[in-house]
């Protein structure tokens, strides 16, 4: 776990987006919003915990918000570790605050990684929001 700065304090914020993935996937795993719930609890935690995804880590250099991806581990899924859910976020801080966006779910199942398309969405929700 990645220590935060003394002092600071951290708040996770749902984008709508999200609210509507994780409607979707508690339809075909009922319970996920119970898994996705101790996941939210653990980034909020510890923020950093998820590594930087690489295909935004030239964004990053660009100036642009980087993205993180963190695996939620679910008994709803009733699979492996490689066959859960991921989580992609956004880390902003703000003076003493940390903002924890997060905006993605998507059971590995389904796909394995994001595709270039779906990093571009996920940035323009940060320029909705006013964090890129």
């Amino acid at each position: 776990m990645n220590e935060l700065p003394r002092g600071c304090s951290v708040e996770t914020h749902r984008v709508r987006e999200l609210e509507n993935e994780i409607a979707e996937l508690e339809a075909r795993f009922p319970g996920l919003s119970a898994d996705f719930a101790v996941a939210e609890r653990i980034v909020k935690q510890d923020p950093f915990r998820g590594p930087v995804i690489s295909s935004s880590s030239s964004a990053q250099k660009a100036g642009n918000a980087s993205l993180r991806k963190m695996q939620v581990h679910s008994k709803a899924a009733q699979r492996g570790k490689n066959k859960g859910f991921r989580l992609v976020y956004h880390v902003h801080r703000e003076a003493m605050l940390f903002h924890v966006f997060l905006l993605h779910i998507y059971f590995k199942g389904d796909k394995e990684d994001l595709i270039s398309s779906e990093y571009a969405r996920l940035q323009a929700v940060l320029v909705r929001l006013k964090i890129a």
